[in-house]
């Protein structure tokens, strides 16, 4: 089965840089939508607390602030998913 996984890392200072799954859809289009919105909901949240404007690359789905301190990576990777039922 052919899906798509969005994933997202935090790529600002002081970042683990550890993957996290966002969501797995049926196609590219909505994968870009679930990233976009993903990325907007994260902005409006760090805007809140820090302060900071975040500026979104709607192109490159990235998002950061004006000095790099907070940024955020999203990433969408067509999969293939296997799925087996199994009786016992």
């Amino acid at each position: 089965m052919k899906k798509f996984a969005v994933t997202t890392v935090n790529i600002g200072e002081g970042s683990d840089f550890i993957p996290k799954l966002i969501a797995i859809v049926e196609s590219k289009s909505q994968a870009t939508n679930a990233a976009l919105n993903y990325l907007k909901c994260e902005c409006n949240e760090i805007e809140d607390q820090t302060g900071c404007e975040m500026l979104i690359d709607d192109v490159h789905l990235h998002a950061a602030d004006t000095y790099g301190m907070c940024a955020i990576q999203m990433n969408i990777q067509e999969i293939k998913l296997d799925v087996t039922i199994s009786t016992i």
